[in-house]
């Protein structure tokens, strides 16, 4: 398996994990955002791509803060259960997302489509059972600082490269669309 996120830092994973919720929890240093799912049995090559876009889309934002304050369920998927979620409220990582599928395309990068509408969210749990209405939480926010690329199922063949948010000229507070990216070298 292979995807772009970002990690929920030791802190904020520690507070979700005392929230009490249906099913089987999924471990703190599990804890992330998934911004783009590039599939099951992704090979490595097209992983160091898929990085290539992450760095592209990296050097045009700034680091921000995301919170969540609602739990809830996505129906059930059909191998894992009921995920149990507590959604992301953040607009920059909406628009990082955006950047990171705009990078993806213009490098010719396959992705999954499966879930065409972003719904950022950390999965808490996976269950047996719906739950029927979201439950408010005291807000849980968190600074993000770098994007992940995780990839690969089978020892050593396993990747995560972890890349800095390094844009921004407003100290760090919002996503900023830059226009000087470096220009790629020729390999002539």
């Amino acid at each position: 398996m292979a995807f772009i996120g970002v990690k929920v830092p030791a802190e904020a994973a520690e507070e979700l994990s005392k929230i009490q919720v249906p099913g089987d929890s999924t471990s703190t240093e599990d804890m992330h955002v998934t911004l783009i799912y590039l599939g099951k049995n992704v090979p490595i090559p097209e992983v160091l791509q898929a990085i290539l876009a992450c760095y592209m889309t990296t050097k045009r934002c700034a680091p921000f803060t995301c919170q969540v304050q609602s739990i809830s369920s996505f129906p059930k998927s059909s191998d894992s259960g009921i995920p149990i979620i507590a959604q992301v409220i953040c607009p920059e990582l909406h628009k990082l997302h955006d950047l990171l599928v705009n990078s993806m395309n213009l490098l010719e990068i396959e992705f999954s489509d499966k879930h065409p509408k972003y719904i950022p969210h950390v999965t808490l749990a996976y269950s047996d059972q719906e739950m029927r209405n979201a439950m408010k939480i005291k807000p849980i926010s968190w600074l993000v600082k770098e994007l992940v690329i995780w990839g690969g199922d089978h020892g050593v063949e396993r990747i995560a490269v972890s890349l800095p948010l390094e844009g921004g000229e407003d100290g760090g507070n919002t996503v900023v669309y830059k226009t000087n990216m470096p220009k790629p070298r020729s390999t002539v």
